[in-house]
């Protein structure tokens, strides 16, 4: 559907579940040219830190939607975009190869921080295998989102505040 921006500028929004690739695929097929794609899906700790979920393709559901929703859609949408951010996070943690998939000793926050490197690492990639500008940016500490609602953690700023982070860059 079609919306006007704060900024008065057309939106045109789309809805997938990004836990999905062939979703994820489908919605990059769809949605057109694109001036800039900020890929700010996140899937945070979890209720259960301790329990491990998948996505609908099997795969750990913060890495699937954290991360390879946004490899698809950066990838998908490269020849049509003018520039990309990756959300990430402040919170990183060093991936293990060994276990992308997280089947052993799970914790929530270590698969999202895990999640949060990677999209770091694709906005790297991109920005030096392409002419298209490429970022990744840490909107803030804590922000109060339905994220932080859920993990039970006090937040320290506003969503808003995030918003405009990355409205900045």
């Amino acid at each position: 559907k079609e919306q006007r921006a704060e900024l008065g500028l057309p939106v045109r929004t789309v809805i997938a579940d990004l836990s999905s690739i062939a979703e994820t695929t489908a919605l990059a097929r769809e949605v057109g040219a694109v001036d800039v794609l900020v890929n700010n899906a996140g899937v945070g700790f979890g209720r259960d830190q301790l329990h491990r979920e998948v996505s609908r393709d099997g795969h750990e559901l913060r890495f699937a939607v954290n991360y390879l929703a946004a490899y698809v859609l950066t990838y998908a949408l490269l020849d049509r975009a003018k520039a990309i951010v990756q959300v990430a996070s402040i919170g990183q943690r060093a991936l293990d190869v060994r276990d992308l998939q997280f089947t052993h000793q799970y914790d929530g926050i270590v698969a999202y921080r895990r999640s949060k490197l990677a999209q770091v690492m694709l906005a790297f990639d991109v920005a030096a295998s392409s002419s298209v500008a490429s970022t990744a940016l840490h909107p803030g500490t804590f922000l109060d989102t339905p994220m932080l609602q859920e993990s039970g953690i006090t937040p320290l700023g506003t969503a808003q505040q995030g918003a405009d982070a990355i409205m900045y860059v």
